[in-house]
């Protein structure tokens, strides 16, 4: 049978079903759309090249020609994954946005100012506990499945979106369990109850440095936001490389941390679509911000190397081990990676709960004087480990977590081989399921026809907490009958993956609190009344609030004497 150029675009619609089928179906392919979309780039001149020779046309008809045949191929294979994902995938039967049941950049495009916490508050009010948020990604608004996701004995793994900034390796982002659990015994020494007690004078350097900027205010407005940020930075800069950013000696940014504040706020609009950030890799790890960050993290990372500081840091217990074993430059990655996980996810994390408890401070004045008081019980601010212990502080802190977790929306997990059920509902496996802290935490059942075999399963229709999205941190001390579901409070998640340096946040934060509230009276600038902070925030994987101008107006000497 003589070959019909003509039927070209007929066998390109051919190979598109066939692809699907039997190749794009199966597996991850979100590392190889680089090259995918290379091959698409190639073919324009390949097809050009056959057309031109076989018929006679000119070179605009030939160029026509090889399109129509690109896109008989392109229009046939989406066509068939759009009837697949919505008629015949596994994940059918989930209610949820048409566009996220067909493509994750339905929830890329919603997510484009980096408000994917209230992208997900608006579906949970619209769909239930269950929504399916993506062609393979169902979204459950319930504590039962952060415990499924990462609870103890959870088989849950990693998903493709950890891979999205490779060939950077760290603890935050390893995929495989094995190497991800080694490398947690090294980051576990380095975050232990002594390993932490020694970064005390760290810490309590940088906060006096903050003082003295809120001492030189004179009782006038200051924008919190930059101040907190300042100093969570400065404190990580100097545990991950035996110093620090100057950034509140300079009263702004150091350029390589602003360049990677500036990545986060792209990284987090293009997350939900692993294989779209794998194809703009290449730029991404190419804008100015990033790689002049990259570069300094490297440069303080082999100067960090070559010093042994008399106090060990961080990365004392990141780098013996390889130093130990012989394998320093093979390891390399990982201690460049997980230096960026320091500076940029503990730093970021931080800074979020130190504005946000300072905003429930300023906007409820009763709780710094109830925290006073306890100070009174302590011989000094600087005691850290009987700081933390301060039921009311700590009550505070743990309500502002529980409204404001660094992570408000996560990550998901891979659903294991046999499905899993949670909430009542079956999920099969290699399913990713994803569970927002933010909105499970300040969730009111919603009654609607997609939960009516949940409204059966539960006796009560009740939130999580008892007047979920109000800041009360009685809950924690003196109304306990407040916490509904203990499970749905997870600011640090937990198991396998739960934040490692939770010991360091709660005394870094502990501390400050301790610190300002003892030595100032705090309250809202004129013309502030916290609303921003919400308003404004940005969900770029860690939470961004808006910004907070405060007044700290200095106590009596005889007032602020604990120090």
């Amino acid at each position: 049978m003589d070959f019909n150029i003509d039927s070209l675009p007929v066998w390109a619609s051919a190979f598109a079903l066939l692809s699907h089928w039997t190749y794009f179906i199966h597996g991850e392919h979100h590392m190889q759309a680089p090259l995918y979309f290379c091959l698409f780039l190639a073919l324009i001149p390949g097809l050009y090249a056959f057309e031109l020779p076989h018929r006679n046309y000119n070179s605009t008809q030939s160029m026509k020609a090889a399109l129509e045949v690109i896109a008989a191929y392109i229009v046939t294979l989406f066509t068939s994954m759009t009837v697949y994902r919505l008629f015949f995938h596994r994940l059918r039967q989930f209610p949820g946005p048409f566009g996220a049941r067909v493509s994750k950049i339905w929830h890329a495009w919603h997510v484009r100012n980096s408000e994917n916490h209230l992208v997900m508050e608006k579906i949970y009010h619209q769909y239930g506990t269950f929504a399916r948020t993506g062609p393979e990604e169902v979204t459950i608004f319930s504590p039962e499945a952060l415990w499924a996701m990462n609870g103890p004995g959870s088989t849950c793994v990693r998903p493709d979106w950890y891979d999205c900034v490779k060939p950077m390796r760290s603890l935050a982002n390893v995929r495989d369990v094995a190497i991800h659990d080694q490398r947690r015994r090294i980051w576990d020494q380095a975050f232990s109850v002594k390993a932490v007690k020694n970064y005390e004078g760290r810490i309590k350097k940088y906060g006096e440095q903050l003082n003295q900027r809120f001492a030189a205010a004179e009782g006038e407005a200051v924008n919190v936001y930059d101040f907190f940020s300042f100093f969570t930075s400065d404190v990580m800069g100097d545990l991950a490389f035996g110093k620090s950013f100057n950034n509140l000696i300079g009263e702004k940014f150091n350029p390589s941390v602003q360049g990677a504040r500036d990545f986060m706020g792209v990284f987090g609009a293009l997350s939900p679509v692993p294989w779209f950030i794998r194809l703009g890799s290449g730029i991404l790890m190419r804008l100015n911000g990033w790689k002049n960050f990259m570069e300094f993290t490297r440069t303080s990372l082999n100067a960090r190397i070559m010093k042994d500081p008399p106090v060990p840091d961080v990365s004392s217990y990141l780098i013996a081990p390889s130093m130990e074993k012989g394998t320093l430059e093979a390891d390399r990655d990982f201690l460049e990676g997980d230096a960026l996980v320091l500076l940029i996810v503990g730093s970021d994390s931080m800074a979020t709960t130190l504005i946000t408890t300072f905003s429930f401070l300023a906007r409820h004045p009763v709780y710094q004087q109830q925290i006073r008081s306890e100070l009174e019980t302590i011989s000094s601010v600087s005691d850290f480990a009987a700081v933390q212990e301060l039921p009311i502080l700590k009550s505070v802190i743990m309500e502002t977590l529980r409204l404001w977790p660094p992570v408000p929306t996560g990550s998901s997990r891979i659903v294991p081989h046999g499905g899993l059920v949670i909430a009542g509902k079956y999920i099969p496996a290699k399913t990713k399921i994803f569970a927002p802290r933010f909105t499970i935490a300040r969730r009111k059942y919603q009654s609607s026809n997609h939960d009516a075999q949940l409204l059966m399963l539960r006796k009560s229709v009740e939130s999580c907490f008892e007047r979920a999205t109000e800041f009360i941190p009685e809950r924690w001390t003196t109304r306990p009958e407040m916490v509904k579901e203990r499970r749905a409070y997870s600011p640090f998640s937990m198991g396998r993956y739960s934040c490692v340096g939770k010991r360091l946040a709660m005394s870094n934060v502990s501390y400050l609190v301790a610190l300002l509230i003892s030595k100032y009276d705090i309250k809202y600038a004129p013309g502030e009344d916290g609303t921003r902070v919400m308003r404004d925030a940005k969900d770029n994987f860690t939470m961004n609030p808006g910004r907070l101008d405060l007044v700290f107006k200095p106590r009596a000497a005889e007032d602020a004497s604990v120090v």
